[in-house]
């Protein structure tokens, strides 16, 4: 998320500490904090991954990224292949190029 726009993803944290029987209490000490990337469950979310890999897509002319234009459905790749090896290949390209935006492939 850039600089300008975490302002809009800011969040209070309230300080805690425990005693010796092992209770919480909050203290009198509240942050102020911002997401430096963009946390999942905002509105614009369904909206965002999928254009970021669209974008990430479009700048990428390797084997990886044409699969990943047709193939993407919400959050997860989606890929028949018909051996092990070409299975290997896919996931190691698919990965490396992933990481490109620093989003694992889980799945």
């Amino acid at each position: 998320m850039s600089e300008e726009d975490r302002d809009a993803t800011r969040f209070l944290w309230f300080r805690t500490e425990k005693d010796a029987e092992r209770k919480t209490y909050l203290l009198n000490d509240i942050l102020i904090c911002r997401f430096s990337r963009l946390p999942f469950g905002l509105i614009p979310n369904p909206f965002l991954l999928p254009e970021s890999l669209r974008e990430l897509a479009s700048k990428n002319y390797s084997l990886a990224a044409k699969q990943l234009k047709g193939n993407i459905f919400m959050d997860d790749f989606i890929r028949g292949v018909f051996a092990e090896d070409e299975a290997s290949v896919l996931y190691s390209k698919m990965k490396n190029m992933m990481a490109l935006i620093s989003l694992p492939l889980a799945k």
